[in-house]
């Protein structure tokens, strides 16, 4: 069924704004990806890229808004989560701005062709997509319906009727689309005849394996898609990069596919012209066939290393850090693993002076390196240019160099650097790195013994260290035992840098710790995990709550407490009781929304919010962003009885919100519910005139530096008035940056992207989100600094929860002499 909700959404006539892009999602196992095609209709040739062809329409767009103003009218479409997120789909797709000829408004079959066409030139496969189905396979092939009204859009009057109702109001359309018809999943595409008879599924291990090549790639999206549609019949699993520079794969592939999966990539050459279209559709791309394929090791299928595939396009396939790329051509001379066995034998026995470089990053080589080898000591790779600059300075040019690292990507990088940039004319690099050099022991079965690599060989999926010796190289954290188990903090809001996250413990202290680095979070696990007995001996079915809650861990919350545990509760236990109105709505929004359910406000915090308008004896309140209402009716609850406003776009939570409303009684008869984003909220309150005693600030995090100023210029906040902002420490990872603004140069987005590809046991839970958390600490750390610089407010910040800040508007500085 597709509908589509016609609102008021404000938006100026001028802003064009980034078009969101369909990115792809590829969320639980590789079976059931969503994925879309690569089609190049409307815009251009196949050339054209995805970002390219946004950018043009965005252009386009602007030179007509510049030339004639008027001429398009701005629609924000949506599709609902329950049509793309079981599909696994991008976020993304939830919201885009349409700008449609203004003549299409004049009947209802033109509007629906006008805004198909729009759609289709950003995402021609919503044409059709197996998984999605037909959303706009034509113009009549969705519904519309009017201001949540049960009847479809029909209409030319109802059309017209809507848009004078949002033109009275100064709004702006808003259109949901749904599909009427989504694809049977009972009706898959054949595949081609060679492909068949595979049984990924029926494998009884599972072979580890990673390559990597330096190619100009015309469209990294294009062959992202291609490689995925290829490769997912022979059940492969993994993580891929492609870049415009390359390809970068660790993959596992089944032991009964793998074959036919060798050879079929070995093809350099292959004869398409006899192929059909259908079959060219699952061709392995030219661009990886012949590559060099470095097999790892074989495990049981159990054990496999990679729990999905997930093909990503990124701006490169190794973040450098540089500014100007190199030749990767030019690296340095590949040496197989025998023939580096042989060359640091002889060195060994000569006394050379050959350099030996370990290009990993410190963690890694904590626990297993080369004899002899010097070690980076790196945090991340992007750290290595600077290492080689002030430690070869003085090092004669004919010096002869050899590097490694763990599949032999990086050492392509630092060979081409150490030539290109350093001029060194004698550089040599391990074929494959340690994993080679790991196989040819187990092959030409060499005694340990004989190993010059010793300890353990640190790898990027979630067996996290392969042994290629017994020896142990590393003590544990905690009591100083000899040992190389590299662990993760079991406290997902540890507070450590993502650079230093991994650290060695034994398996008492894991024990003794709960897995955790330090006692204050194991403290805070303990206490997580007191809060799932709580929320189960209250009779709340188990397969309700959060996956994490259910192994003791709360997922990444806005809700978190950065105070000790025990402090809060203490504090809590302390406070006036919660009203049983407002206990009931936090036990529904568990029980209806568990997934979320860390989002509402605790009883701490009504408490003192409610405290605070009752201090102010405010008499109008609003708040940016209500979930289910626990805040609005804390403040609607209060002595002083205030009016309250409150804003938010996300139906199922408001839906609980104005029930309990309702259920309020007076209370909730004073609140006034807008649904609307904080912008079009703000944008009306403006333009009524209104004004409020207190602003309570728990929307778009990112978005809080916009608000506040947009508050303060247009009069929203009276004189006097305070403005109470939420999460400005944000899972305690704000004060991190602060530390880096004054002691530290970390490249903290490159922490973040390394510590994501380097710790892989939590492909399905942190790590997935930890750039997007510290983007939204980033830009709460930037709010924070900003209100604490203007001469307008006064501010305190305080450890409540997860932050928070009041700031009192005292007025310009001429007003306050």
């Amino acid at each position: 069924m597709l509908v589509a909700f016609v609102s008021t959404w404000r938006v100026p006539s001028l802003c064009v704004g980034s078009f969101p892009v369909l990115r792809r999602c590829y969320s639980g196992r590789s079976h059931v990806v969503g994925r879309r095609s690569v089609l190049r209709s409307l815009v251009g040739s196949g050339a054209v890229t995805e970002k390219e062809r946004i950018r043009e329409v965005q252009e386009r767009v602007s030179r007509r808004l510049a030339e004639e103003p008027d001429s398009l009218v701005p629609v924000r479409t949506t599709i609902p989560y329950e049509f793309w997120g079981p599909l696994g789909l991008s976020p993304k797709l939830r919201r885009t701005r349409a700008f449609l000829p203004r003549g299409s408004l004049s009947s209802l079959s033109s509007f629906r062709a006008s805004l198909r066409q729009f759609l289709l030139e950003l995402y021609p496969t919503l044409e059709y997509d197996r998984h999605f189905g037909e959303l706009l396979s034509a113009d009549d092939s969705f519904y519309l319906r009017v201001n949540g009204k049960e009847a479809d859009l029909e209409s030319d009057e109802d059309l017209r009727s809507a848009w004078l109702d949002c033109e009275t109001g100064g709004m702006n359309l808003a259109v949901v689309l749904t599909p009427k018809k989504m694809a049977s999943p009972s009706k898959p595409t054949p595949l081609p005849e060679h492909l068949q008879g595979l049984r990924p599924l029926q494998a009884q291990a599972v072979c580890v394996m990673s390559f990597y090549r330096f190619i100009p790639i015309d469209d990294p999206d294009a062959l992202a898609d291609q490689l995925r549609r290829s490769w997912e019949p022979y059940g492969i699993l993994g993580r891929v990069y492609v870049a415009k520079e390359g390809i970068n794969a660790q993959i596992s592939v089944p032991d009964n596919t793998i074959g036919q999966f060798v050879i079929r990539m070995s093809e350099v050459f292959e004869d398409t012209t006899t192929l059909s279209t259908h079959e060219l559709r699952y061709q392995i791309p030219a661009e990886v066939r012949g590559v060099y394929l470095n097999q790892d090791t074989t495990l049981p299928s159990q054990q496999a290393p990679f729990i999905d595939l997930r093909i990503k396009p990124r701006a490169q396939v190794l973040s450098d850090g540089l500014d100007e790329s190199l030749d990767w051509s030019t690296n340095g001379q590949a040496i197989g693993p025998e023939k580096w066995h042989q060359l640091l034998e002889e060195a060994k026995k000569e006394n050379s002076t050959t350099l030996l470089l370990d290009c990993r990053n410190k963690y890694e080589s904590d626990v297993g390196h080369f004899d002899g080898a010097r070690l980076l000591g790196t945090k991340t790779f992007r750290d290595t240019w600077q290492w080689l600059e002030d430690e070869l300075r003085d090092t004669p040019r004919d010096t002869q160099i050899m590097t490694y690292c763990t599949g032999g990507i990086r050492c392509v990088k630092v060979g081409a650097y150490l030539e290109q940039r350093m001029g060194f004319t004698n550089v040599q690099r391990l074929e494959g790195g340690i994993i080679s050099y790991s196989r040819y022991l187990r092959e030409s079965s060499l005694s340990p013994s004989k190993s010059h690599f010793k300890g353990v060989n640190y790898v990027f999926d979630l067996r996290i260290g392969e042994r290629v010796t017994e020896d142990v190289l590393t003590t544990c954290l905690h009591c100083g035992a000899r040992c190389d188990l590299q662990t993760d903090c079991a406290n997902e809001k540890c507070g450590r840098p993502f650079a230093d996250r991994h650290f060695v413990q034994c398996e008492d202290c894991a024990n003794e710790m709960l897995g955790c680095c330090s006692s204050s979070c194991q403290e805070e696990v303990i206490s997580r995990r007191s809060e799932k007995k709580d929320l189960l001996s209250a009779g709340q079915p188990l397969n309700t709550l959060p996956r994490k809650l259910k192994t003791g861990r709360l997922p990444e919350d806005e809700g978190c407490v950065v105070v000790a545990p025990k402090t809060s509760e203490y504090c809590e236990a302390l406070t006036s009781g919660e009203p049983p109105l407002l206990k009931e709505l936090r036990q529904v929004t568990i029980a209806e929304l568990p997934a979320r359910a860390h989002m509402i406000s605790g009883p701490l915090q009504g408490r003192f919010l409610s405290m605070l308008v009752s201090l102010l004896n405010a008499r109008s309140v609003l708040e940016l962003g209500t979930f289910t209402g626990y805040s609005a009716l804390w403040m609607a609850m209060s002595e002083c009885r205030p009016n309250v406003v409150t804003c938010d776009i996300e139906v199922a939570s408001s839906l609980i919100a104005e029930r309990f409303f309702d259920k309020a009684g007076p209370d909730g008869s004073r609140i006034e519910f807008l649904r609307c984003s904080a912008d079009d909220a703000l944008d009306r309150l403006h333009d009524q005139g209104r004004s409020f005693d207190l602003v309570f600030l728990d929307a778009n995090k990112k978005a809080y530096q916009h608000y506040y100023d947009t508050i303060l210029d247009r009069g929203i906040i009276r004189l006097g008035g305070l403005i109470v902002a939420d999460n400005i420490l944000f899972r305690g990872r704000v004060p991190i940056h602060l530390e880096n603004d004054t002691v530290q140069s970390v490249n903290r987005e490159e922490a973040l992207r390394q510590h994501r590809h380097e710790d892989p046991r939590t492909i399905s839970g942190r790590t997935r989100s930890l750039k997007a958390a510290d983007k939204v600490a980033q830009a709460l750390h930037h709010f924070n600094q900003h209100v604490l610089q203007d001469t307008r407010t006064e501010v305190v910040s305080l450890p409540m929860r997860d932050g928070l800040s009041l700031i009192r508007y005292i007025g310009s500085p001429s007003s306050q002499a």
